[in-house]
């Protein structure tokens, strides 16, 4: 009798979405390769899969007339607890941080994407970067360098991974 009801139906209608998702998540973990390598892991697969999940159960972060403080609060309150240290973000401008202590592909990030892992706990974006409006980039840069704090060293692979299937669930998200 529930289910003929209104909110018996719309139960139901979740239940099949969530299905669904499961499906097509579980088809990632068993097919998905890199696309810059060719690569095949099906661990990585399995751990990167949870991390999307996590993400896109937290929703996503749009820094569209916001301050870049509110931003890092969102951030940090939104994703914070994934990690065992929880989530530092800093934001930098033209000069404000010192470049001198950061790896050559650290550096590369920061100028390539304005937004890296630095390997001292913190996540660094450029204030430009939250000013162009685009949330889905953003927040496909942000979900690769949270599955470096997760994961931690070595983890290209499942972080390509992440920023590949939460951007597709936010492209999905914006078209409806």
């Amino acid at each position: 009798e529930y289910w003929l009801t209104k909110a018996g139906r719309g139960k139901a209608k979740d239940i099949f979405e969530e299905a669904g998702r499961s499906v097509e998540g579980l088809k990632e973990v068993l097919i998905h390769r890199d696309k810059v390598t060719g690569e095949y892991d099906f661990v990585g697969n399995i751990l990167s899969e949870s991390i999307t999940r996590r993400l896109i159960d937290r929703g996503f972060i749009s820094g569209k007339g916001k301050k870049i403080e509110q931003v890092a609060k969102e951030i940090e309150a939104r994703y914070g607890n994934l990690t065992r240290k929880g989530i530092k973000v800093r934001f930098y401008g033209e000069g404000d941080i010192d470049t001198t202590k950061l790896t050559k592909d650290q550096l590369r990030k920061l100028e390539a994407y304005g937004i890296a892992t630095t390997g001292d706990g913190y996540i660094w974006i450029n204030k430009e970067k939250i000013k162009d409006g685009n949330a889905i980039n953003f927040n496909e840069v942000i979900s690769h360098e949270l599955t470096h704090q997760i994961l931690g060293k070595d983890t290209e692979y499942e972080a390509r991974y992440v920023e590949g299937r939460y951007g597709k669930h936010l492209g999905e998200v914006k078209e409806n």
